[in-house]
């Protein structure tokens, strides 16, 4: 892990959907970090919560079933 990278934690909340299989969940979670970064992140904290809150949107929806948790955190150094 080098500075500037970005690590998240999460509960099952964010990727699972009853009736859908775990594996393309996880799958639809990295797909959805890599979009959400590919022109990077930029510093602050601003900006890492922005991040965090547009993958909750992209992932989760308006009609979600189950409650989620995500921690997000960056090297800095």
């Amino acid at each position: 892990m080098g500075p500037g990278d970005v690590v998240l934690l999460y509960s099952d909340g964010l990727i699972e959907r009853r009736g859908s299989d775990l594996d393309r969940d996880g799958g639809r979670l990295l797909r959805t970090a890599r979009a959400a970064a590919r022109d990077g992140i930029p510093p602050g904290s601003a900006a890492l919560d922005a991040y965090v809150q547009q993958l909750v949107d992209r992932l989760t929806g308006p009609h979600t079933e189950d409650d989620a948790t995500v921690l997000a955190f960056r090297r800095v150094a």
